[in-house]
């Protein structure tokens, strides 16, 4: 494979690419034209006996074009075309071998009128001939001829129903309209008569367009053919009639034409081919190629000779040289692709056409070849001697093919390289009108509102449906695949928005479940959509930032409280310990037993602090170990009040528990299960109105137990229940009552714990919370309504 890279190898496989190419096309040339005259299936006396008539017939028409001139005497006197010239209207009953009724005759024996080629012109004064008298050209005969044109106007209109044709009426004469705009029989009103004969009128008076005239209907007179004939001579429009007229109808004017010229004269050529033929030199007895310069001078028989020699003699070889030729054009066609860009090594390089955009290339390459075939067709190398026009078509050839390789070439290698399309102009042009197309659309986008921006759309999608009308008017399916068309793309584009709206619904759905975790793609939304996208997404980052730094905020204040209370547990426990000790040592001073209760007292209280503090960190951050246990939530709320009766006396507060005595079984850890009912009464006991009642409730279902605890507030309750429930926070602004503020945010934290759930609810003075465990059965206790 790398010898194809090396430069020679490049050069053979260009060279024999053009020269196998060559070789292919000839051949396939030749068995084309073989194939087209007949050539195979003909053998070469009939072939040559039928050219040789064609010939003739040539010779023909040369001699007549020189009638002014001795009918070309003296030009083909020294070829092999015997002829005579006859001017009459017939020669039926002419003897050919009596020179003396022939104008000019070379005939140089007696020959058999069946043995001669005729042909017959008629020459007058308008006659004029061109082309030229070569073997494969050929000279022309036509006429110029004097037409006079005049216009009469239409005069009468007529319908034959018979025949569902119209006529107009003009100086006596009928002319028949070609182009009814409407079918006039669809207006036609028929009766048939008691003696079966048809009467005809029109249904109504409604005017049609006729050859550019609008005619009402009461104006066009019905008759049948043959009565029409009675109205007037029918010109006809078929030449070979005798009352042909050439005419054309146009808004009510019919313009007839005459030709005015004058009728020629008659005449007959009779010929024949001298046999053997003469040439001129031994010119038949040579090979063609060697004999080329010469090949002009002999006349057409002795030209059509040799070419007939040369196609009988190279026919049956033209199939094996084109397929030879057309394999070594494909394989060093292909050698040549491979090594195009590739260096001796094998590395790809470009050259100086790869630098030129390929479209500026390609428009000059494709300047250049029309030019040559210009040229070509202009017939430039017509007007030139027959070797120099062969010469300079086959540079054409070569010049056309070479340019064809080399576009190859390039186009192999910008493959190669890749990004072939970049290096146009036509691609800088469209990317550069994308570019600022997307900028101003961004820059319309921001700046516009989305209602301004519908409307824009409407509008334009009204202006290409108008557009679309006009251009397919009176064209309706054209319209019903323009209408179907544009709603397929309408509703694509409609569909796509609606799927995008969805997005941002659902996007804003996980938003407000907290879910921060999924980013909104917004890179193929639309305008306003997409900056609504991008909103959320900042939505979302700025929630999970805070997020984070709460999470972190709250984990590193329950490592501190954490840390610190157990830095304060250690010697508060030893002044725990000393003040027992001194409390059990006689003092006999009052003062000091007073001071030993104090401390004895606050210490309890500090301890108690640091105990809750230790256990709410403990609770909020799960690190608390969980016993299941199915536990009787009634018998353990009933211990929990028990122990509370002298403090609810205390403070003159009446409790009322509502329940029916049945078991509420629950899931839960008994020890955790006790805490939570003891921080409610105790908040009870703390913070209720004295004198007031407070309310105990047990409601059950199929799935959960829920006890509801309600008390009046002694303390006015300026703050809503989330953040009542956040640790350090008290009902009691002034603090005058004992209590951490820890109480209700440990009830909950334990709750949640445990796969419960706790609600307060703060309404004016009145506290209520709810506690909700999953029920293990269901229970007998009473059904009481929600309450909210």
């Amino acid at each position: 494979m790398k010898i194809l890279y090396k430069k020679w190898v490049k050069i053979c496989a260009f060279l024999l690419c053009i020269l196998s190419f060559n070789a292919a096309a000839v051949s396939l040339a030749g068995m084309l034209f073989a194939e087209e005259e007949g050539i195979y299936g003909t053998s070469r006396e009939e072939y040559r006996k039928e050219v040789f008539a064609q010939i003739c017939s040539k010779y023909s028409v040369a001699v007549m074009a020189r009638h002014s001139d001795g009918f070309g005497r003296k030009e083909f006197k020294d070829t092999n075309f015997r002829y005579g010239v006859i001017q009459a209207d017939s020669i039926d009953q002419l003897d050919v071998n009596d020179k003396d009724q022939y104008v000019v005759c070379n005939f140089d024996k007696n020959v058999q009128k069946k043995d001669l080629i005729v042909e017959s012109f008629c020459i007058g004064e308008h006659t004029r001939f061109r082309g030229e008298h070569t073997l494969f050209g050929n000279i022309t005969m036509y006429q110029e001829h004097d037409i006079d044109e005049r216009e009469i106007m239409v005069e009468g209109c007529y319908y034959t129903p018979d025949t569902d044709e119209i006529y107009l009426m003009a100086e006596g004469k009928l002319y028949r309209a070609f182009w009814e705009v409407y079918p006039l029989n669809e207006f036609l009103l028929r009766q048939t008569n008691a003696d079966g004969s048809t009467t005809y009128g029109w249904r109504s008076n409604e005017y049609v367009s006729i050859e550019g005239q609008n005619w009402y209907l009461n104006e066009i007179e019905i008759l049948k053919k043959k009565n029409l004939q009675k109205m007037g001579t029918i010109v006809s429009d078929v030449p070979e009639d005798d009352n042909y007229e050439e005419y054309e109808i146009s808004e009510g004017v019919i313009r007839i034409y005459s030709d005015l010229s004058s009728e020629g004269e008659n005449y007959y050529v009779l010929s024949y081919v001298n046999e053997p033929l003469t040439e001129n030199g031994n010119f038949l007895n040579q090979n063609l190629f060697v004999q080329a310069d010469a090949f002009h001078k002999q006349d057409l028989f002795v030209q059509a000779e040799a070419l007939i020699d040369l196609a009988y003699g190279v026919r049956d070889g033209l199939f094996f040289v084109f397929l030879c030729s057309a394999a070594v054009c494909v394989a060093s066609f292909a050698a040549l692709l491979i090594g195009a860009g590739r260096k001796k090594g094998g590395e790809l390089s470009s050259g100086w056409t790869e630098k030129i955009p390929l479209d500026l290339y390609l428009l000059t390459v494709v300047c250049v070849g029309g030019i040559l075939i210009s040229l070509a067709a202009s017939g430039f190398l017509g007007a030139l001697h027959l070797l120099l026009a062969i010469q300079f078509g086959i540079l054409i050839l070569l010049i056309s093919e070479v340019l064809f390789l080399a576009v190859c070439v390039t186009i192999s290698v910008r493959i190669k390289l890749g990004h072939w399309w970049k290096n146009t102009i036509c691609w800088r042009i469209l990317h550069w009108i994308r570019q600022t197309a997307c900028r101003n659309m961004k820059r319309f986008g921001k700046a516009a509102p989305m209602l301004w921006k519908a409307w824009m759309i409407m509008a334009a999608v009204a202006v290409l449906e108008l557009f679309g009308l006009l251009a397919t008017s009176y064209q309706p399916e054209m319209q019903l695949l323009l209408w179907f068309l544009e709603k397929i793309v309408l509703y694509a584009l409609i569909s796509v928005v609606l799927l995008q709206m969805r997005k941002l619904k659902e996007a804003g759905k996980k938003l407000s479940d907290g879910e921060l975790e999924n980013r909104l793609e917004t890179d193929r939304m639309f305008w306003d959509l997409k900056e609504h996208g991008e909103n959320l997404n900042h939505i979302q980052e700025g929630m999970h930032r805070a997020v984070l730094e709460r999470l972190k905020s709250e984990r590193f204040k329950t490592e501190l409280i954490t840390n610190v209370s157990h830095d304060i547990k250690t010697p508060l426990t030893s002044i725990i310990n000393y003040v027992d000790l001194l409390e059990k040592e006689e003092t006999g001073n009052d003062r000091v037993r007073e001071y030993l209760e104090v401390l004895s007292r606050q210490s309890a209280r500090l301890k108690k602090l640091i105990e809750d503090l230790m256990e709410a960190s403990k609770a909020s951050t799960g690190n608390l170990n969980v016993l299941y246990e199915s536990c009787d939530a009634r018998v353990m709320l009933t211990q929990t009040i028990g122990e509370f009766e002298e403090k609810l006396k205390a403070g003159q507060i009446e409790l009322i528990v509502q329940e029916n005595g049945a078991p509420l079984l629950i899931q839960a850890d008994p020890r955790h299960l006790w805490r939570i009912f003891d921080n409610l009464m105790n908040n009870i006991c703390k913070y209720a109105q004295p004198c007031t009642r407070a309310y105990v409730n047990i409601q059950t279902n199929r799935r959960s137990v829920c006890i509801i605890f309600r008390n009046i507030s002694k303390y006015a309750l300026n703050i809503d229940s989330e953040e009542l429930m956040e640790r350090f926070v008290r009902g009691d602004s002034s603090r005058n009552t004992e209590g951490s503020g820890l109480g209700l945010s440990i009830a909950k934290s334990l709750t949640e714990l445990m796969q419960g759930s706790f609600e307060l609810v703060v309404d004016g003075d009145l506290f209520k919370v709810l506690v909700s465990f999953p029920a293990m059965e269901e229970s007998g206790a009473e059904k009481f309504p929600a309450d909210n």
